[in-house]
């Protein structure tokens, strides 16, 4: 088995099951993820815009993040707040699977690429993220590793559409 592979295993099993401890005892409701999940949940193509008594404002009066809209479905199916935690963590997956994807077609060496996903999943950055959940800081790696990457191989297109992307994330 690939060390990322087993890199992102341990990360699930030491660093992710408290955040679902923290979310089943209603640790967060307070925080950016009770914000965010109440918009989740209050989101639909008839309220593109909704009313948050969490924060009495509308959700884009204070947090311009349309990629929300992109959310909402999830939240219709589970629960609000942990639909967030499940896309937040999609998130950090994604991030070091497109780095593991780099380092399987051998356009960086398996030794830096490692390197690479271990200091992401255990920096400081990611980690005050997972305690923290639902913020639009963590969500915006993903395309800003795809901008680095596509900047590292001159694809224009790539560049392009990762860097149209980055405004999906406009907090």
């Amino acid at each position: 088995m690939p060390v990322g592979i087993l890199l992102i295993l341990a990360f699930l099993g030491i660093f992710w099951s408290p955040v679902l401890i923290n979310w089943s005892r209603y640790c967060y409701r307070a925080y950016d993820l009770g914000i965010y999940a109440q918009a989740l949940n209050r989101l639909s193509l008839t309220d593109l815009n909704p009313y948050l008594p969490i924060r009495s404002l509308h959700i884009f009066s204070d947090h311009f993040d349309p990629i929300l809209i992109l959310f909402a479905p999830l939240a219709k199916i589970i629960e609000s707040s942990l639909a967030m935690i499940v896309v937040e963590l999609g998130f950090i997956l994604a991030t070091a699977l497109v780095l593991l994807a780099y380092i399987a077609k051998k356009k960086i060496d398996p030794k830096l690429g490692n390197t690479l996903i271990l200091l992401f999943l255990m920096s400081t950055g990611t980690q005050t993220a997972l305690h923290f959940p639902g913020h639009p800081g963590t969500w915006v790696v993903l395309p800003l590793i795809l901008l680095a990457i596509t900047m590292a191989s001159n694809h224009r297109l790539g560049i392009l559409l990762s860097a149209a992307s980055l405004l999906l994330f406009k907090e």
